[in-house]
């Protein structure tokens, strides 16, 4: 019976290290194990409004890598500039996520970088769509409706954005849009890690835009 529990326990073990050599290592070298992937594909959101902006460059983009909620970074951030010529109002955040607890959504709107997650200026909770924390990279989007907030970006001001990682975080390679993670007390740019967090607005004109100003730019995709 010994002999038995014994070689049961070192199957298990050895499963266990072949899960942890196949897992996530963070920016603190932590390794999580990665969950089975779900191949379920984003939903993509309903939600029409006059400015969308992604840091990938396209609305809804699948994420291609994922970061564990203490390795890549507890918190995201990323900052965009409204050069479209009217105010904004933020109507609904997205990001591809997983978690089964509730989270913060987060808005500054500053020109310079938050001190850290803690001076929140505009705040509120949320529970991402899937449960699943482990998933690399999280499959599916969790939309955050907005509209009852009344976040006004004034024109010409940057606004800071992003989240507390309900568990696991999307990510893409970097591309040279910078991101930032906030680990070990201190905002690291994901750029330095190949990585760009996924992380998305959509936001209504609040007035009518300036005349002759052209709404595109590399900052967001415009309708």
């Amino acid at each position: 019976m010994k002999n038995h529990l014994l070689f049961v326990s070192l199957i298990l073990l050895l499963a266990m290290s072949a899960i942890a050599a196949d897992g996530i290592t963070g920016k603190n070298g932590e390794t999580t194990p990665m969950s089975a992937r779900d191949e379920a594909q984003p939903v993509v959101s309903d939600v029409r409004a006059d400015v969308e902006y992604s840091t990938t460059g396209t609305m809804d983009t699948p994420a291609t890598h994922g970061g564990d909620r203490d390795g890549w970074g507890t918190d995201f951030i990323t900052r965009w500039t409204n050069d479209t010529g009217a105010e904004v109002t933020i109507v609904e955040f997205g990001w591809p996520c997983g978690g089964f607890w509730s989270q913060f959504w987060y808005v500054w709107i500053s020109d310079t970088m938050p001190a850290d997650p803690y001076t929140l200026e505009f705040y509120g909770s949320f529970v991402a769509t899937s449960e699943d924390d482990l998933e690399w990279p999280p499959s599916q989007y969790t939309y955050i409706d907005m509209t009852a907030e009344g976040i006004i970006i004034p024109e010409g001001a940057t606004m800071y954005f992003g989240y507390g990682n309900p568990g696991m975080g999307g990510q893409i390679s970097f591309n040279g849009v910078e991101t930032y993670s906030w680990l070990e007390d201190v905002w690291d740019m994901d750029g330095d890690y190949g990585r760009t967090a996924v992380m998305q607005f959509k936001g209504e004109f609040a007035t009518v835009p300036v005349e002759g100003q052209t709404l595109t730019g590399v900052k967001g995709l415009f309708k």
